[in-house]
């Protein structure tokens, strides 16, 4: 049989050789039944590794299109070009990162929660009976009799310009410094984990996150191929002093933190903290990434939540260093365009 390898080609060895043996089946050169040549002499005459040859028959076993039996060799299957029973070996088309977040633990602690009679610790789930149906109803009634057919069809990426403008609002009440325009509306916390991911991590990055902390976003990072590094926690918080030996030793791509009732533990970073937690930011040049869930859901006395933030931009803005303090400047921004209204499903209590 006479294959031609690309040895110039992106394309494994073993590929080619699948691809070329599926070519001449399709094509009839080889017919149902044809003897395939044993492992040791196709590599032999290709020029390449026997292993190479073994996982090319493995994936063309896999088609459906060719058999093989131990002691009597691999051929061209009886049932030849059947398409429609045909199988794609999948487990070898997918990537590293799949492989990464295989074992998170995620969605089994997710699919636990809709089971009937279960009440479930590992993530955080409103109680369905307390969901106000009724008024969720209304607004999506008065939504399409306003605008019609428009509430269903494709909006701007960023988000409904008055929802961007609300959001805007309701964070500088709070503290916050993002403009309308730098605020992008998501499907959830995940989602905005997961775009960070892809906007600022490469393989082997190294990022600061808490322990414990929110599995979604371990998932996220580590899908990126990034290096974990964690601080613990105190009854305050982020352990301030061990984050600062970190800082010393590492150039990480930003701090990950949940200062506001922090999941699972509860925990609120007092403002004294958090301004030093920026100034920690400042000194090292590294980035704040602040995920705010819960800071809505307060009883009495309303959490420091972004009040750190905006004392320090103005501190930052009136700094004879300004360039040096910039990056940790950062925090408010991304905090902005990648605000998310946490009240979706995909959050969670234990599982952040």
């Amino acid at each position: 049989m006479d294959i031609h390898l690309d040895r110039d080609s992106p394309i494994p060895l073993y590929r080619q050789i699948v691809e070329r043996v599926l070519r001449r089946i399709e094509t009839g050169e080889l017919s149902s039944g044809t003897p395939l040549p044993p492992e040791r002499k196709l590599a032999e005459q290709l020029g390449v590794n026997r292993t190479t040859v073994v996982t090319a028959y493995h994936e063309l076993v896999a088609t459906g299109l060719v058999e093989a039996r131990v002691g009597h060799g691999t051929w061209v299957s009886d049932t030849g070009m059947d398409v429609a029973n045909a199988t794609v070996p999948w487990q070898t088309l997918l990537t590293s990162a799949t492989e990464r977040l295989r074992d998170s633990g995620f969605g089994d602690m997710l699919a636990a929660i809709g089971k009937p009679g279960t009440i479930s610790f590992g993530a955080r789930a409103p109680a369905p009976e307390y969901f106000p149906i009724a008024r969720f109803q209304q607004a999506m009634s008065e939504a399409i009799a306003t605008h019609g057919s428009a509430v269903f069809e494709h909006g701007a990426v960023p988000g409904w310009a008055p929802l961007r403008e609300s959001l805007a609002a309701w964070m500088k009440e709070s503290g916050g410094t993002a403009r309308a325009e730098e605020i992008v509306v998501l499907h959830g916390s995940q989602q905005g984990l997961d775009l960070l991911a892809r906007v600022l991590l490469e393989p082997g990055d190294v990022v600061i996150v808490e322990s414990p902390t929110y599995l979604g976003a371990l998932q996220s990072f580590r899908g990126a191929g990034v290096r974990l590094l964690p601080v613990p926690l105190d009854r305050d918080g982020m352990r301030l002093d061990r984050l600062e030996g970190i800082l010393a030793h590492h150039r990480p791509k930003f701090i990950c933190t949940l200062p506001t009732f922090q999941n699972p533990t509860g925990t609120t970073l007092p403002l004294a903290h958090r301004h030093a937690l920026l100034a920690l930011a400042a000194r090292y040049g590294v980035p704040v990434v602040e995920d705010d869930p819960y800071s809505a859901l307060y009883y009495d006395t309303l959490p420091p939540t972004r009040a750190a933030h905006a004392r320090y931009t103005r501190q930052r803005d009136s700094s004879e260093h300004d360039e040096q303090a910039l990056p940790a400047g950062v925090a408010s921004r991304l905090d902005g365009r990648a605000y998310t209204d946490h009240g979706g499903g995909d959050t969670g209590a234990s599982d952040k």
